[in-house]
């Protein structure tokens, strides 16, 4: 599992990590793309459900500057351990240096790239300069994921296995390097 930040208002995406201004109230919407999960933060606030095919909205402040520790809050089996991401809380200055750097920095976030972020792994942290939301709306359409792995050739052999689907993923993208 992955985490996947979008701001829209700044045209940028984050996977794994989240950047916000400090004593600025931020709106999550919180969606999945295919399994429940639970968004959770609990320096910030309470937690609340992820859901494919629905949207649920949560305010959250940091009113210091630091690192948080968000994670998932819903088990969901293997890898559950490392279902967790970085909150960075920064003065508004250096919020928008970020912002700006990463617009001019980051490479854009392409459809078949953000397909990749659907296969069922683990993933590095990454920055795009653009957001998935013109081409996958998750509180809307509750199969993207599954498409994505379709157009990429994926077929998970057992989902419930122990080295499959982490081991098969593995597998399949090398193969595709190779190709």
């Amino acid at each position: 599992m992955k985490w996947i930040f979008s701001y829209p208002e700044e045209n940028i995406e984050t996977v794994n990590y989240l950047n916000i201004p400090k004593d600025q109230p931020v709106l999550f919407k919180i969606t999945s793309a295919d399994t429940m999960a639970s968004l959770w933060i609990p320096q910030l606030g309470g937690e609340k459900y992820a859901m494919a095919g629905m949207e649920m909205e949560q305010y959250l402040q940091a009113d210091e500057v630091g690192t948080y520790q968000g994670r998932n809050a819903n088990f969901t089996g293997e890898g559950f351990a490392q279902q967790k991401f970085k909150v960075n809380a920064m003065t508004q200055s250096d919020y928008d240096k970020w912002v700006n750097k990463t617009k001019k920095e980051a490479p854009k976030l392409t459809k078949k790239t953000y397909d990749y972020l659907m296969l069922p792994d683990a993933a590095d942290v990454q920055t795009f300069s653009s957001t998935h939301l013109s081409f996958a709306k998750h509180g809307e359409d509750s199969e993207y994921a599954l498409q994505a792995r379709k157009r990429l050739g994926y077929q998970s052999v057992s989902p419930h296995s122990k080295t499959d689907p982490f081991e098969n993923v593995k597998n399949y993208k090398k193969k595709l390097d190779n190709e």
